[in-house]
């Protein structure tokens, strides 16, 4: 039957939206710490790093812990502060 699949459709698109609306402000928080962080000209300068694969690179590179102390990444989950 169409309804009952219809019904789910639209169910999905509402949780969709709210979905998007979260991404959207974790990319903005994202884009806003990455703008203050101190590597942030080293990872810029790299080859194919662009505004989306930047922040990802010094995320993977670098832990940064509640005291603001840098740390090598060694493979441990990363703590970002917010």
């Amino acid at each position: 039957m169409i309804v009952p699949n219809q019904l789910l459709v639209e169910v999905l698109i509402v949780q969709f939206k709210v979905l998007l609306k979260s991404i959207d402000t974790l990319d903005k928080q994202i884009k806003k710490m990455y703008k203050v962080q101190d590597d942030k000209t080293l990872f810029d300068s790299l080859p194919g790093a662009g505004p989306q694969l930047a922040p990802r690179l010094l995320v993977a590179f670098i832990v940064i812990e509640s005291s603001g102390k840098k740390h090598g990444h060694t493979g441990d989950a990363v703590t970002l502060p917010f």
